[in-house]
Order: C-alpha cells, then sequence, then structure tokens
C-alpha cells in the first residue's frame, strides 16, 4: 500500500494508465480521464483543503512499516489522491464503460492505501472520491453536450 501510494503522488499512476489508453487505442477515454483529473487535482489541493482544511491522523497510532517515507503536511480534506484517483477512472469509465473493471479498483486501491498509510481520516478518502466522481461526471455531461450542439 505505501508503493501503490507514493505511485499515485503527482497523478504518475494515472498518467501512466493514460499513456496506456493512448497506445491501446482508447485516445478519447485518456483525455476524459487526465481532464477530469486535472480538474479534481486543481479543486481538491488549491481550493478544498484551503477551504476545509483539518489535521492528519497521529502517525504514532500508524505501524512503521505502514507509514509514507514523507508524510504529507498540507491540509488533509478532501484526499487529492482520491479525488485524482476517482476522477480518472469515472472520466475513463464513462467514456468506454468496459474500462471500469480496470480503473475502478485501481481508484479503490488507491484510496484504501492513504488510509492505510495513516495519511487521511476516512471522511478525507470518501470526500476526495466524491469530489473526482462529480468532476469526471460534470466534464462527461458537458462533453455529450458539445457534441449534441
Amino acid at each position: 500500500m505505501v508503493g501503490l501510494s507514493s505511485l499515485a503522488d503527482h497523478g504518475k499512476l494515472w498518467a501512466a494508465a493514460g499513456a496506456v489508453l493512448v497506445v491501446t487505442g482508447h485516445r478519447s477515454a485518456a483525455a476524459r480521464g487526465i481532464t477530469a483529473l486535472s480538474i479534481a487535482s486543481l479543486t481538491a489541493n488549491l481550493f478544498g483543503k484551503q477551504f476545509f482544511g483539518g489535521s492528519r491522523p497521529l502517525l504514532s497510532r500508524v505501524p512503521r512499516r505502514r507509514r509514507l517515507p514523507r508524510p504529507p503536511t498540507s491540509a488533509t480534506f478532501p484526499s487529492g489522491h482520491s479525488a485524482s484517483a476517482f476522477a480518472f477512472a469515472v472520466g475513463a469509465s464513462l467514456d468506454d464503460p468496459r474500462l471500469a473493471m480496470v480503473f475502478v479498483p485501481m481508484a479503490v486501491a488507491v484510496a484504501y492505501s492513504r488510509l492505510h498509510t495513516g495519511s487521511h481520516w476516512f471522511s478525507d478518502v470518501v470526500g476526495g472520491a466524491l469530489l473526482g466522481t462529480a468532476i469526471a461526471a460534470a466534464d462527461a455531461a458537458l462533453h455529450r453536450r458539445r457534441a449534441a450542439l
């Protein structure tokens, strides 16, 4: 879980997933996922954490082997990792529903990794997941509306 959480830092995991989608002919799904991720990450990290904030769980309650090498120090709500993970997974999956079988479990795993490592509270992860999902759904609706016009 520590490795997965670190791999998801700065969207690295999702950028790689987007590259795989492009190479395998799912350019539109990659674009939808990366667009939603970008908006969700900015919203969570620049606005959500500033307005809602919160302190992180005490690491003394987390076994050392489960802690991140560099624990985050920013405000805790919402989880940017969870927002980004769900935004990418839902965005790509709304473009091609078959992708949900791969990306939704990955997003759940990333969100869980934030709990496992003691980086976030459950409410932070749920808030991030809801934020990412809502942004992906709004982006998909906007995309469909533009296509209809």
